[in-house]
Parts: C-alpha cells; structure tokens; sequence
C-alpha cells in the first residue's frame, strides 16, 4: 500500500489519517491538480462530431470532460462510484447555464456493472481510469456492459497506460511542491508512483501536512491501478462482441507513454 518515504513517514509519527484518493480531503484536491488537463480534449472532439445519440462518460470524476461536452451542446450522462467526487461535480454543474445544467444526467454507480435502459452513440472512460479495475475479469464485465448500452454505430474509446518496462520495479521521481490553501493554511503535498510490473500494478502515494493556528494535520492517501497489455485488451474485446477500430499512441508527460482504444460493435 505505502512504499518508500510515505511507509516511514508512517513509522516516524502515527498520528495522521488514510483517506482515499477519490473521497473527501484528496477527492477535493485531485479535481484542483487535474481540471487544467487537457491532452485528450481534440481527440474526443474528433469523435463527438461523428457521434448520433447522447454521450456516456464513465468515472466522471469531477466533470473535467463532462462539463466541456454539455458546454459545446452534447447531452451527457455521467457514472461514478464516488460521491464525493460527484458532489464537487454538482457544485460546478450548479454555477453553469441552465441550458448546460439541462444536458447533464449523473448517477453513482459501478462503471462495469450498470443498467440505464438507454443506448448511446458515444461512450468515454478518460484518464486512465480502464486501470482501476483489477483484473482482465472485470475488464470483461465492463465491456460487456459497455456493449449492452452502445449503439450499433456507437463507438467507445478509453486509454490506458502503454509505458511496460523490462525492469520489474520502477519509481517516478518523488514530487514535492507547497501552496496555501483558500483557508490561508499552509499545505506541503508529496506524490510517487510505483510501477510494479512483476504484478502488474501500479501504485500511487501521496502526502499532504496542513497547518493553520499552531496545529498540524497529516492525511496519507493512495491508488491502485492495474497494468494492463494490449494483447490481453484484444483478448477481452474479441469476447465481448467489440471491434477495435482505431488506436492512437500519445506522449503526454516525460516517459509517460498512453494508447488511446477505439471499439465498436462487431
């Protein structure tokens, strides 16, 4: 769970929290490190102009691609699993137009396990997030999930990390920067990432030490995401009654190497 300078930070004080990366303190904070991202965003658009029907995000986060969609003119319906996310989500969806307001639908849900009784012609899974499922099982329930609420013209597109190394252990470098926050408290953040490819996952720690009125509060959090091949993805979407009809290779930071998928129904 806790590697490195998180795990001993952990022994040298025990007085400090474990929050998920996805809720409450950090579910706050990731929407503030991720809203400026915009990699993905001229693809997408390439694809929603081809699009016929109404657009499903899933894990839609805080709304970084959602609320870009509504705002060009798409009804968009958004699934998370979690709430808090969503509920900074609605707290943006409440400052937009009405008109923007009217074309978004959200439900928290589980992204490889859901019904809405709706077909759409376009479906996204951005960010990575394919990887937050643990296994090529789940993958399979997603994508048959997927098939079921997919037009016969729709298409899916996700990405997923393509950076597999022959060195079994790698560590991104340790990121380490320090803000203030709109409370006037002074906040120091502490993030790394390692890719354990002999298990086929990868780890995300982070840190955050917030001080205000003498007092100190220490939160740890971290993610788990799944390293997954693209041989074994193409396994999954031959048993799922997809098709990959596109695939585009993307550098988006220093080594840090995406492949965008495209599916459809076969």
């Amino acid at each position: 769970m806790f590697f490195g300078i998180f795990e001993k930070m952990q022994q040298w004080d025990s007085n400090y929290e474990v929050q998920s990366l996805y809720q409450s303190y950090f579910a706050d904070l990731y929407d503030k490190l991720t809203q400026e991202t915009k990699y993905d965003l001229e693809f997408y658009d390439k694809h929603t102009i081809l699009c016929r029907g109404d657009i499903l995000e899933l894990a839609c986060g805080s709304g970084r691609i959602l609320l870009y969609l509504a705002s060009k003119g798409f009804n968009v319906t958004g699934i998370d699993l979690s709430e808090d996310m969503l509920d900074i989500l609605r707290n943006k969806l409440s400052q937009q137009p009405i008109d923007v307001q009217s074309r978004i639908k959200l439900y928290c849900a589980d992204m490889k396990d859901f019904s809405l009784n709706k077909l759409f012609g376009l479906i996204l899974l951005p960010a990575t997030s394919i990887s937050l499922l643990k296994n090529y099982s789940e993958i399979e329930m997603l994508f048959k999930t997927v098939h079921k609420h997919l037009r016969k013209d729709g298409q899916f597109i996700f990405d997923y990390r393509d950076n597999y190394s022959s060195t079994p252990i790698t560590y991104s470098p340790l990121i380490t920067w320090t803000d203030t926050t709109p409370k006037n408290e002074q906040r120091v953040l502490m993030v790394q990432e390692c890719n354990n490819f002999l298990e086929s996952k990868s780890i995300v720690n982070c840190y955050s030490e917030i001080k205000s009125n003498g007092r100190k509060k220490r939160l740890f959090s971290y993610s788990e995401k799944a390293i997954f091949t693209f041989d074994g993805l193409q396994k999954i979407v031959h048993k799922t009654g997809l098709k990959i009809v596109e695939t585009r290779e993307m550098i988006i930071y220093e080594n840090e190497k995406l492949k965008i998928v495209v599916l459809g129904k076969v």
